[in-house]
């Protein structure tokens, strides 16, 4: 295989997966309404993430989903905090759990798209990427990953002026 068509680590802006961290500060307060345990969990994960103390958040999210197995909002949180210590594989996991069902939670099917280009998936970045693509056009981390996964396949559109 030639290493030229191999994705880059890290190529995509700090701004999107900045935004994607700020996304775990913003589902805090509907897991707030919880309470208990769930909820602690919940604060010291997102007090975490914003030290910068990500190994202790991806902690803290796990124990929060041993509480509630499955909480949409703690999966794309430990997926987006999977994703910013590199952990590639275990993001795109945890992330295909949540974008499909819960649209919302935009920077699941991102953390999704890019962690599967990461990987070396590309047939597998182009779903969740175009799913959110739909909801925002705009987004560059979005566009600039599905582009990436497109590459790998050689998939690129054709230029009809060339």
């Amino acid at each position: 295989m030639n290493t030229h068509l191999q994705p880059r680590r890290n190529r995509y802006s700090r701004s999107g997966l900045r935004a994607a961290l700020i996304l775990c500060s913003l589902v805090l307060p509907c897991a707030a309404f919880c309470g208990g345990e769930y909820a602690d969990l919940f604060r010291q994960a997102a007090a975490n993430t914003q030290h910068g103390a990500y190994e202790q958040a991806i902690l803290n999210y796990k124990a929060a989903l041993a509480i509630r197995p499955g909480a949409p909002e703690a999966l794309n949180n430990l997926a987006v905090l999977y994703y910013q210590v590199r952990n590639y594989s275990e993001a795109f996991q945890t992330a295909s759990k949540v974008w499909e069902s819960h649209e919302e939670l935009r920077s699941s099917a991102l953390i999704a798209g890019m962690a599967a280009v990461q990987c070396n998936r590309p047939t597998e970045a182009i779903a969740p990427l175009e799913r959110l693509l739909s909801l925002d056009g705009a987004n560059r981390d979005a566009l600039l990953a599905l582009a990436s996964a497109r590459f790998a396949l050689n998939d690129l559109p054709k230029d009809q002026n060339l």
